[in-house]
């Protein structure tokens, strides 16, 4: 009987500490910045030389390439500049840019 109630207060211990555990939760990286870049190859590659950036893009026509983006930089690029760092990529529209 001794065993069994051991073995319940370790279950209780565990499953009371493992409820209160932190959850944690992405946070971007700090000192970037999210700037957008549109695609201006129209097609579904994801070449840093087929992002530029604009700081006001326009609109993106119906296809499923890769029209605009967001990019993770530490300070803002020049206009027409490729991302620093392509794996950074958030907030995918699809369509060919309808830009310059």
């Amino acid at each position: 009987m001794r065993k069994y109630l051991l073995g319940l207060c370790a279950v209780v211990l565990a499953i009371g500490f493992s409820a209160f555990t932190k959850v944690n939760v992405h946070h971007p990286k700090k000192g970037f910045t999210s700037y957008p870049f549109v695609h201006i190859a129209h097609t579904q590659d994801n070449n840093a030389t087929d992002w530029v950036y604009r700081a006001s893009p326009s609109g993106c026509g119906s296809s499923d390439n890769y029209c605009k983006a967001f990019f993770d930089e530490s300070s803002q690029p020049t206009e027409g500049a490729n991302p620093s760092n392509v794996g950074s990529m958030t907030g995918l529209t699809t369509g060919d840019y309808q830009g310059n």
